[in-house]
């Protein structure tokens, strides 16, 4: 409530780069002065002469920097925390006695943020766990009363204004400001600051009138709230801002709905729901503050949720389809992708090319070492597969030490090149078993091409490269044997 805003970076999340240690306690005492000297001017725009900003967003920025990247929360981020401040505040005029009080303030609700969310998991901090809600709002109630009770005394030595009434003030200014900022810093997506542009454009390109919808319905609820007034219309827009968290990601919904409240409290300061809202209303200004932080708090936690839950489908849904040990699809996953791919191929006509893989001797292996060393060569002949291969290509485990792999789109000669680098690799490759030996394996690989492929099934393909697989096999293993006819 006393000082400053974003300039944040989107790389929040990447750590710490390989420079220097004085280089890189200098970048981030900079980075954190920089970001709360930029906060903090967009507060100071919205304070009046006699009296605290209106919108003071230096606080939350701060606090979700530190707990995005906590080394920021060392000496030098708090000594460029408290640069920002002063330089803000002084660059504007501020008396130097009352701009220490108010940093003093602002960076006793931090500190207070700080120290709670170390007790806070990883995935709660980031706003991904259905519990991360609950501990945003209650730690942003314990910074909003660890920064109001200094305010308080600020309030009454600097701004003519009883304690109780700067207190209340600045408790419920805090605290809004916390729970709109904070979760879209903490949510922001860890994208280096040079691709933000071109992401940016990517995504207005592929919005579509679906996906446009909810913020159209926004628009149109807020619009109404005005039109129809009164006090209750701060509450319009809460079905829409349900169906945003519905619709978009955790970071968009926190922005919308951060977008959508300064909307509600500038509508709201223009007298469009009939609130007073002067300084000396203070049962009034708590009212509209704390309405717009608990019009932020629903849709937050929805798209929480959401998230949560979308995220734990894709982990079920990995699950059934990949193969637990070797981490490639499991057979049925496989023959329905391969498929699917087979007939899109064939659509295109386009060419196409089915591996079989077998680990040579692989029953040796589990017979001289134990099985958890041949799970253990499975498992690196898997990832040996998945890396020599091209991200369009499909590979899975059909059983036993059994493997298949579908390339589309690919001639003859670079299907035997890739076949052959697999087999060179994995003849040079050893394996660690569990009691530390290192164990090496040849794989013997069957390969079929068609350069159409229309008319020609899965399973004859995969047939055709079981033969050519046993070709390899009968003539010493080690090899790539091409189907007859390929």
């Amino acid at each position: 409530m006393g000082g400053l805003s974003s300039g944040v970076s989107m790389n929040l999340s990447s750590s710490a780069s390989t420079v220097s240690p004085p280089a890189s306690t200098a970048r981030d005492a900079a980075l954190v002065c920089a970001a709360v000297f930029a906060a903090a001017m967009i507060g100071i725009v919205t304070r009046p002469t006699t009296y605290l900003a209106a919108f003071w967003p230096a606080n939350a920025v701060l606090l979700g920097l530190m707990v995005r990247a906590p080394r920021l929360s060392g000496g030098p981020g708090w000594l460029g925390a408290i640069g920002g401040y002063l330089l803000a505040d002084l660059l504007t005029g501020g008396p130097l006695l009352r701009t220490l009080a108010l940093t003093a303030a602002n960076l006793s609700g931090v500190l207070v943020g700080v120290l709670l969310y170390t007790h806070v998991a990883p995935g709660s901090r980031r706003l991904n766990r259905p519990l991360a809600v609950l501990h945003l709002y209650c730690i942003t109630v314990a910074v909003a009363l660890a920064a109001s009770l200094p305010g308080g005394l600020v309030s009454m030595v600097f701004f003519d204004s009883t304690f109780a009434s700067g207190f209340t003030l600045w408790l419920s200014a805090e605290w809004v400001n916390s729970l709109l900022i904070l979760p879209v810093v903490l949510a922001a997506p860890g994208v280096p600051a040079g691709r933000l542009l071109p992401l940016c454009r990517a995504a207005v390109r592929d919005i579509d009138l679906a996906r446009a919808a909810p913020l159209v319905a926004l628009v149109a609820a807020q619009a109404a709230g005005v039109w129809v007034g009164g006090p209750g219309g701060i509450a319009f827009p809460v079905p829409a801002l349900l169906w945003c968290a519905l619709t978009y990601s955790v970071f968009a919904t926190g922005a919308i709905s951060l977008v959508s409240c300064l909307v509600q409290f500038a509508a709201a300061a223009e007298g469009a729901f009939y609130l007073p809202l002067l300084p000396q209303h203070t049962h009034s200004l708590v009212s509209i503050r704390t309405g717009i932080a608990l019009l932020s708090l629903g849709p937050m936690a929805v798209a929480v949720s959401n998230a949560a839950r979308t995220e734990a489908l894709a982990r079920l849904d990995r699950a059934v389809s990949h193969d637990h040990l070797t981490g490639v699809l499991a057979r049925g996953a496989f023959l329905a992708h391969a498929g699917r791919l087979l007939h899109r191929l064939a659509a295109e006509g386009r060419p196409v090319a089915v591996l079989m893989l077998d680990v040579d001797h692989f029953k040796n292996v589990n017979d001289r070492h134990g099985h958890a060393a041949g799970d253990s060569v499975l498992a690196g002949f898997a990832h040996l597969a998945s890396s020599a291969l091209r991200p369009e290509d499909l590979v899975g485990r059909l059983g036993g030490e059994e493997f298949a792999a579908v390339l589309p789109r690919t001639s003859l000669d670079d299907a035997r090149q890739v076949a052959e680098r697999l087999r060179a690799r994995v003849a040079e490759e050893s394996f660690e078993a569990p009691n530390g030996r290192r164990l090496g394996v040849t794989v013997s690989l069957g390969l079929v091409y068609v350069t159409d492929a229309a008319g020609a099934s899965l399973e004859t393909l995969l047939a055709r490269a079981d033969e050519a697989l046993y070709r390899a096999k009968a003539d010493g293993r080690d090899r790539v044997v091409v189907a007859a006819g390929a």
